[in-house]
Order: C-alpha cells, then sequence, then structure tokens
C-alpha cells in the first residue's frame, strides 16, 4: 500500500499499513504534514480523503442548516482544514442521522438483515458509541424528534451541552469514523487522516477509542481493507498501544525540519507490553494494582465498581481480549513488574467458562483467580444485582416468564426460558444472549456491567461468615474480591 510521493507536494511517507500513528514533539509539524496529505490527494481520482481536525468544537446537536451546508464539498472542506473545526459536532450529528438513513435502507434491500431481529440501528450503531462511554448513553429522542438524546445510567436526560469534553469528542469521532467505514468507495483507496483524537480524551477512554478505531477495521471485509488506511497524528501512550496491539499498525515519527515520515510494523515484543503500558499515568500518579482480565466486559463492570466505590476499590484494569493473551500476558507482566519494583502486586482474574472457579497458581507477584460463575454477566442474576434493580428470583422468574410470552421470537427467548428454569439459575451456563435483555426485564434503563459494577461496589465492610449460595459474593469468589480489596480484614 503506497501513496505517490509525486501527489502530496513534498511529503513523503513510507510503510504504509492499515493503521499508521505518526508521533512527534509539539511543533514537529504533524499537523502539517496531514493537511499535505490531504492536499495532495484530495483532487486526485484515485483516492477518497477524509480529514478530522485536531480542534473540534460544537455540540452534537441538530442543527437544519448543516444539512444543507454539507453538501456544498468546498464548504465541508473548508470547515475541516481549520485548525479549530467550526460545528464539527453538529456536522457528526449529521452522519450519524445519514448512517441511520444507510441502515434503514440496507434493511429494505437485504432480507438476511431484515429477518435477524438482533440487528436494529440502535445495536449495530448506536451501542459501539456506548461502549466508549461509562457515564451516560446516546439514545434516539423518545418523543419521536429527529436527532438523538443523551441520558446517564439512571435513565435521567443529561442535555448535550452538559457531556463532558471527553464524552462528546468520543461520540463525535466514533461517529466519523463510523460514516468513513460505512461509505468506503471500493474502487479508490480510502484515507482517513486523525490529527489528534484524543484531545480532552482521559487515558482510559483514549484507549477504548482506538479499540474501537480498530474493530472498525476488522469488521470490514477483505477488500476495503487492502485499500483503506487511517493515519493518525497523536501524542496519546494510550492511544498509541491500543492502536499498536493489532498487527495492522504501523508507527513513524515526524521530527522538526523533515517531511520524510517511514512506518514500522510493531513487533510482537512491544504488542505484548502495551496493554501494561496502556494507561501509564493511571500507574505512576495511583499506585492501582494491576488487575488483568480477558474482554471488555470485565473492564466496563471493574471500572463502573471502581467509580461508584468513591477510590475504596482501586485497580488499574489490563485488557488481554482472549484466555489465551491473558496467560501470556500474566507471564510477561510478572517479570515486568520484578524488574520495575519491589514488591509488586497484581491480579488476574478469567471467567470459568463452566470449569468452575476458585484461585489459580499465581504467576510471580499475580495472584491469579476464577470467577466462580461462567462469566462476569451470570452475576447479573446474583441476589445482590437483583436486589439493586428492585427485584428478586421469583419475581424475575415471573417477569421473564411474562417477556418470553410477549417475544416469541426474539433470539434471546430460548436462552431466558432456561435461565428462568433452571434450579441454579444458570449459574455455569452462557448467558450472553440475555445478558442485554435482563435490565429490561427487571424494568431498568441501566446497561447490565453497570449493574453488576454498582452491586460489587455496595460490598463493603469484613468479609461474611457465610457466603449465601446465589450472592454476587458466591459468584465471584470471596477469596478474589478480599484479595483486591472489595472486602477489609482485620487481620
Amino acid at each position: 500500500m503506497a501513496i505517490p510521493t509525486e501527489l502530496v507536494r513534498g511529503v513523503t511517507i513510507s510503510g504504509l499499513t492499515n493503521v499508521n500513528v505518526i508521533v512527534g514533539k509539539n511543533g514537529a509539524g504533524k499537523s502539517q504534514f496531514l493537511r499535505q496529505l490531504n492536499k495532495g490527494l484530495s483532487g486526485f481520482a484515485g483516492f477518497r480523503v477524509s480529514y478530522i481536525s485536531p480542534e473540534r468544537t460544537g455540540t452534537f446537536d441538530f442543527e437544519p442548516q448543516i444539512d444543507t451546508n454539507i453538501q456544498n464539498v468546498a464548504w465541508l472542506q473548508s470547515q475541516r482544514l481549520k485548525n479549530q473545526g467550526d460545528n464539527f459536532k453538529q456536522i457528526s450529528e449529521s452522519y450519524l442521522r445519514r448512517l441511520e438513513s444507510l441502515f434503514l435502507q440496507t434493511m429494505e434491500k437485504d432480507r438476511v438483515t431484515r429477518l435477524d431481529l438482533t440487528k436494529t440501528f440502535q445495536s449495530v450503531y448506536l451501542e459501539k458509541l456506548n461502549a466508549m462511554l461509562m457515564n451516560v448513553r446516546i439514545v434516539p429522542h423518545s418523543d419521536g424528534r429527529v436527532g438523538f438524546a443523551f441520558e446517564n445510567m439512571n435513565g435521567d436526560p443529561v442535555p448535550s451541552k452538559e457531556l463532558s469534553s471527553g464524552e462528546s469528542e468520543a461520540i463525535a469521532l466514533g461517529t466519523e469514523v463510523m460514516y468513513f467505514f460505512a461509505t468506503l468507495d471500493r474502487t479508490v483507496t480510502n484515507v482517513l487522516l486523525l490529527d489528534e483524537p484524543d484531545v480532552h480524551m482521559h487515558a482510559d477512554l483514549q484507549a477504548r477509542f482506538g479499540r474501537f478505531l480498530i474493530g472498525e477495521f476488522l469488521r470490514t471485509d477483505c477488500d476495503p481493507r487492502e485499500s483503506t488506511l487511517i493515519v493518525t497524528a497523536t501524542h496519546s501512550t494510550p492511544l498509541i498501544c491500543a492502536l499498536a496491539g493489532s498487527s495492522m499498525t504501523s508507527l513513524g515519527t515526524k521530527h522538526f525540519g523533515l517531511d520524510v515520515v517511514e512506518q514500522r510494523s510493531a513487533n510482537a515484543g512491544l504488542r505484548k507490553s502495551l496493554p501494561f503500558f496502556g494507561h501509564p499515568l493511571s500507574l505512576v500518579i495511583n499506585g492501582d494494582p494491576l488487575l488483568i482480565m480477558e474482554g471488555e466486559d470485565d473492564e466496563r463492570v471493574w471500572s463502573q465498581a471502581a467509580r461508584s466505590s468513591q477510590g475504596r476499590i482501586r485497580l488499574f484494569p489490563c485488557l488481554s481480549e482472549t484466555v489465551d493473551k491473558q496467560t501470556e500476558l500474566e507471564t510477561y507482566c510478572a517479570e515486568l513488574l520484578t524488574a520495575l519494583y519491589d514488591q509488586p502486586v497484581a491480579y488476574s482474574v478469567r471467567d470459568a467458562d463452566g470449569s468452575g472457579g476458585g484461585t489459580l497458581a499465581n504467576v510471580g507477584p499475580i495472584k491469579r483467580f476464577k470467577l466462580n460463575c461462567y462469566a462476569i454477566e451470570n452475576a447479573l442474576v446474583s441476589d445482590d444485582c437483583l436486589t439493586a434493580s428492585g427485584s428478586s428470583w421469583p419475581d424475575f422468574q415471573s417477569k421473564g416468564a411474562s417477556w418470553a410470552a410477549a417475544n416469541t421470537t426474539h433470539p434471546a427467548k430460548d436462552e431466558l426460558l432456561g435461565l428462568i428454569g433452571s434450579t441454579d439459575r444458570c449459574q455455569n451456563k452462557k448467558l450472553k444472549l440475555v445478558r442485554n435483555v435482563i435490565p429490561e426485564i427487571l424494568g431498568t434503563k441501566k446497561p447490565w456491567e453497570v449493574i453488576i459494577g454498582r452491586s460489587i461496589a455496595a460490598l463493603n465492610g469484613s468479609p461474611p461468615a457465610t457466603v449465601p449460595a446465589h450472592s454476587l459474593t458466591a459468584y465471584l469468589g470471596i477469596a478474589f474480591l478480599t484479595s483486591i480489596g472489595v472486602f477489609t480484614t482485620t487481620a
């Protein structure tokens, strides 16, 4: 994959991969480099280029005139090429509504998509944005108005102007990326130039955006991946680490006075260490112990638990993505922690996957545990989580039966019936289909990860002398919860 040098007015970038990260000090000319790429390629028939400016103003609101203005390519280019893009987020909001129209058109034309009841605009697009956020969610307006609304995890409305700058950035940039991939032109090379996408985002959010970006690439088929590339300039270590965890990513350095950037693929050794270094400020400033976990679901649960505990639960989530990678990461981080610290302490927790929970053999300073349930979402039907949602197991069984009777064609129906009819609440069985339905049945707008995370944070004091069979403590393990400081000991 290459960009002809003669097209880009004196700047040269070589060794391109699908995702290209350019780093460099302030004033090195990274932004100017991207703009030169944009100007050189935009007028060439073989390329379709989208440029994202580094300072993005506005609010994520519907403005009718924006729909008209973005039809004018010259106007749109003039907005995006400014160092501070005017009405950037209003334009992003227009793109999200365009995505909704494209999705509905696909539903009309594609019978397979139309018959898949799990695919809605909410599940295919909005939930991908929500997966990056921890305190708010984007939803369609409930009163049928054009555009979108925001609510906190309690379901209370949040005006767009009251979104944090980081949340607002993530929603707008996520929309821009999804729109770019949804409108790929397979006859040309598609180029997305992202200038400092990390602005205003906390380190954790930067990392989640990086994984979101890689995820969008992985969801494309082979043909567009061969003719699609992203070039991003950034100072963000968490974003670099999240992106460089993929074999599709290369790194390059822009030096002051030199308009030549050579990209080099991230090697396997670097990628192994990236999760640990992904949030260096969190580790250095807070001293939070490392908690290695298997998936993004676990990360959202434990991030919510730490936040809701008001500082009592202090952990540094580290995502491994798979069980095999988790074992590799445990070994690597054990060596690294021992080399860096005198008395390192770290933890690792993984799903039971039906094999039973408890403790595992430690790896150096890393204490290893298994949940006492199939996966973290199984804890959603523990007594603590049901009580936190104003329910109980018999009440949930009754409501679940009514829901199943009213939703006979829903993909989660059979799994739900198996759950409410079980004698052990399917503690050691997969509940992936039904986990998003359970909050609906319970009558809450809170995502399931929030319910579990807040219920963990509510655990306090000394570990119980007797652990009830379907308590949250039983599902997660008293040894694990005590070890990471959810429970305190007097010894």
